[in-house]
């Protein structure tokens, strides 16, 4: 362990797990700074590890490890045990890791768990069974899932793997399916965004109080990551070394608000109606808009506000997508007298391909993608598992230089209700 200075924390991915890319796009999100660790000799200057995804060690790096764990260090496994069964107090069972499934939320209160959060979606982990060690949360079946051992952590959930499933969700090559009851339509031959995700409208929604249609009350994304920020926090706290963490929203706050306008005309009448609703709590706007776009008295009046534009496109032949996305940005563009647009979203957010809308969006010079959102009210919540903004990662490991920002709101009192959007709030 270093004697000195900030605390320092590593982290090791997993070679062969696709879904490790995901790791830093994850733990940045924290705002702890960290290191990548390449070489063992690199251990000894590091007070807490993190193991991320499906990994195993050769038996040289496992003794390091082991060793730097007696003489201190706090482990945190993410994904799989990668062979620390004992140090971790847990045991390998010889089952599959996890499809889909739940973390069940614990009947005490234990600070790796974010208070009043209920249970959790995720998908893929290694299944474990107790071997000493202090059982947070559990799944349905009874497996542990989250656990503490001494100095050292266990989360079962695959991070990565969880929030590539749920946040990117699949590509809208078809129809998805609806819950039958009435609450969504996705079987009438319209791409759209709620046809992408990989939750499930029967059994993920629940019914606030005093709403009339479910909602995805659970941000489960958000929920994982908070609860491998707590344990990363709490190895920090034991470690006794100092350390800061970068906030990201602005001014302090503990939660931030954006909104964006889909529009389809240049009636001066409604821009202004809604401009005056957004002045008066003092809301900026990114105006997404379809080809030819507003007359060029809306967008000055637009560029006067300080508010943004934005590309809604839409593609018929995905073959030709790039060649069009390209001509509808430069009409905008040239229209409202500005270099490149801010903000980018399929009409309906019927994208085709995981890589395709931010591919797309990097090209026209775009910094912001709002395809993974929803139009209809049983749709409403974190359709996607979160509402944060995040840089979708490709499968080849690359991460996009365009930002998602997934939406749990819209139209607030028209297509989502009130209370909905109160639940949303506090959630």
């Amino acid at each position: 362990m270093s004697d000195l200075g900030w605390v320092k924390i590593g982290l090791i991915k997993a070679k062969d797990d696709c879904y490790a890319a995901w790791a830093d796009e994850i733990l940045d999100y924290s705002g702890l700074p960290y290191s990548k660790i390449e070489d063992f000799t690199q251990l000894a200057s590091c007070d807490v590890i993190v193991l991320f995804g499906y990994g195993r060690l050769s038996p040289s790096e496992t003794l390091a490890i082991k060793k730097w764990i007696d003489l201190g260090g706090r482990l945190i496994a993410c994904g799989s045990t990668w062979g620390f069964d004992e140090s971790l107090g847990v045991k390998d069972v010889g089952l599959p890791s996890y499809s889909k499934t739940k973390l069940v939320r614990p009947s005490y209160n234990d600070r790796l768990w974010p208070e009043g959060c209920p249970s959790v979606v995720f998908y893929g982990g290694q299944r474990v069974g107790p071997a000493g060690a202090r059982i947070v949360s559990r799944t349905p079946c009874g497996h542990p899932a989250i656990t503490r051992y001494d100095r050292c952590f266990f989360i079962a959930p695959h991070l990565g793997q969880t929030v590539a499933t749920l946040s990117m969700g699949r590509s809208v090559e078809t129809d998805g399916i609806g819950p039958g009851d009435g609450t969504v339509v996705l079987e009438d031959g319209v791409r759209r965004a709620e046809d992408g995700t990989n939750l499930c409208f029967t059994t993920d929604r629940t019914l606030p109080q005093g709403c009339s249609i479910p909602i995805f009350e659970a941000a489960h994304v958000d929920i994982l990551r908070e609860v491998l920020y707590r344990a990363m926090f709490e190895a920090v706290e034991a470690s006794g070394k100092p350390a800061y963490a970068i906030w990201r929203w602005p001014e302090n706050s503990i939660v931030t608000s954006t909104v964006t306008i889909d529009c389809d005309s240049d009636d001066d009448e409604r821009v202004m109606h809604l401009h005056r609703t957004l002045e008066n709590h003092g809301q900026k706007a990114a105006w997404l808009v379809t080809p030819p776009g507003f007359s060029s008295d809306v967008y000055r009046k637009l560029r006067g506000w300080g508010d943004s534009v934005g590309l809604l496109y839409q593609v018929s032949d995905p073959d030709k997508a790039q060649e069009a996305i390209k001509h509808q940005s430069m009409q905008i563009t040239r229209a409202a007298g500005v270099t490149n647009l801010s903000v980018v979203r399929p009409v309906d957010g019927g994208w085709r391909g995981l890589k395709a809308p931010y591919s797309l969006a990097e090209q026209i010079g775009a910094g912001l993608s709002v395809a993974k959102g929803w139009i209809q009210p049983g749709s409403s919540g974190f359709t996607f598992g979160t509402s944060c903004p995040f840089f979708p990662v490709f499968p080849e490991g690359r991460r996009s230089t365009v930002a998602e920002l997934p939406y749990s709101i819209c139209r607030p009192g028209v297509v989502t209700e009130a209370k909905a959007c109160q639940a949303l709030i506090a959630a």
